[in-house]
């Protein structure tokens, strides 16, 4: 992997739309709390974008919600050696948005 990207939503977008190129794979990170993004926004694999990653979990200390867990450390680690052939790794967050397909 060359390149790993962090990028916000819209830019994710727009990568995503005007990229032609293959070898890329994504993870799309969201908030637990944020039940209303589930299934509203979500990336779809395709050709160029094989593989996805979804993680959910809340900016907040482990006692305070559904926090970032040693098994979402695993799963990116698992994920990236996984997915070590394709050129660039594109990671973002999800922002406050109206119901938005990809």
């Amino acid at each position: 992997m060359k390149d790993i990207i962090a990028m916000s939503l819209e830019s994710c977008f727009r990568f995503v739309r005007d990229h032609n190129n293959t070898g890329y794979v994504m993870i799309s990170i969201d908030s637990e709390s944020s039940e209303e993004h589930q299934n509203v926004v979500s990336f779809n694999r395709t050709e160029r974008c094989p593989e996805i990653l979804y993680l959910w979990f809340d900016d907040v200390e482990e006692d305070n919600g559904c926090a970032f867990t040693d098994d979402d450390a695993n799963d990116i680690i698992d994920f990236v050696k996984k997915n070590e052939e394709y050129d660039t790794l594109k990671v973002h967050c999800f922002e406050e948005f109206q119901g938005l397909r990809l």
